[in-house]
């Protein structure tokens, strides 16, 4: 599974900025709560603020199944990213991970 980390960085006038960095390097996959499984489908994207040394200081859900929530909330706080920078300096930024509960079990993409 690959992630996709795209950000948008706004440009002020005169002053020219890069970003790197960003990328996953640690994904934790939610486990389908036990009394679900089977039973439950749907995705959850779950909104995450990554601090300036890449990891999750907070994560909420942005819209998903209620029972699949929890879950995914816990899966989200245990990823890492290397960190983002402009230039040069370590930054705080936000992303948006989707983890799509099927029957046949899930994938996960990131984006935003």
């Amino acid at each position: 599974m690959k992630g996709l980390v795209v950000f948008t960085l706004l440009a002020v006038a005169g002053f020219s900025q890069t970003a790197e960095g960003g990328k996953v390097i640690h994904r934790v996959i939610p486990t389908y709560p036990f009394t679900l499984l089977a039973h439950e489908y749907g995705d959850v994207i779950v909104g995450v603020h990554i601090n300036p040394n890449g990891m999750a200081s907070d994560a909420d859900v942005v819209v998903g199944p209620k029972s699949l929530r929890g879950a995914s909330v816990k899966a989200a706080k245990q990823w890492r990213w290397t960190p983002t920078t402009i230039d040069g300096k370590p930054v705080s930024r936000y992303a948006e991970i989707t983890f799509h509960f099927n029957k046949d079990g899930y994938t996960v993409t990131e984006g935003k």
